[in-house]
């Protein structure tokens, strides 16, 4: 049951994660269009759920390298939010700032945000670093690596469109309302 949590986890996160680069912009429109009563990224899920049914056909092998990418990334991912809300967090005996929620004044909140960057940061040196235990295999490496180049093709070829859009509509599209906590905080 506990892969079974994990995967169907995964599934709704993929799908929101889509829909939310569709709405910034950043992959296709049909992606952030939220359809029926439930108003559900339907674009989103019928591609997750069509990948996630072709995916075991390559075998075994060939998951593997895609769980060991998956890691890597999820790694960056939490490495990056973390540093991003040691920013946004204050020290509580910080002088106040106008335009800023209390809620951002927080010594726990910003101790955490480190503990949690620095966390992330040893799980990427396990998982790159030669030797160590959680390394990832070549063949993941390599699959990382194809993935990394057609990531950079696909951003530079979605470069322009992005350049259109202003640093504060960019954030509106990502974050929606939240959009003006981050702009105050910064």
């Amino acid at each position: 049951m506990g892969v079974s949590t994990g995967l169907n986890g995964f599934y709704v996160s993929a799908s929101r994660l889509l829909f939310a680069m569709g709405r910034a912009k950043a992959i296709p429109g049909a992606f952030s269009t939220l359809r029926g009563p439930g108003k559900a990224p339907v674009t989103a899920i019928i591609f997750v759920c069509a990948i996630t049914l072709i995916a075991p056909w390559f075998g075994r092998e060939a998951l593997l390298w895609v769980v060991d990418m998956s890691s890597i990334g999820v790694t960056i991912a939490y490495t990056y939010t973390c540093l991003a809300a040691f920013k946004l967090f204050r020290w509580s005996n910080a002088p106040a700032e106008p335009g800023v929620p209390a809620e951002v004044r927080s010594t726990t909140k910003k101790v955490l945000a480190a503990l949690g960057a620095m966390t992330g940061t040893s799980f990427f040196l396990l998982l790159m670093v030669p030797g160590s235990p959680a390394h990832l295999s070549t063949p993941s490496l390599v699959a990382l690596g194809v993935w990394v180049v057609l990531g950079l093709i696909f951003f530079a070829s979605r470069r322009s469109a992005s350049a259109k859009v202003s640093d504060e509509e960019m954030e509106y599209l990502i974050l929606g309302e939240d959009h003006k906590i981050v702009r105050r905080s910064s």
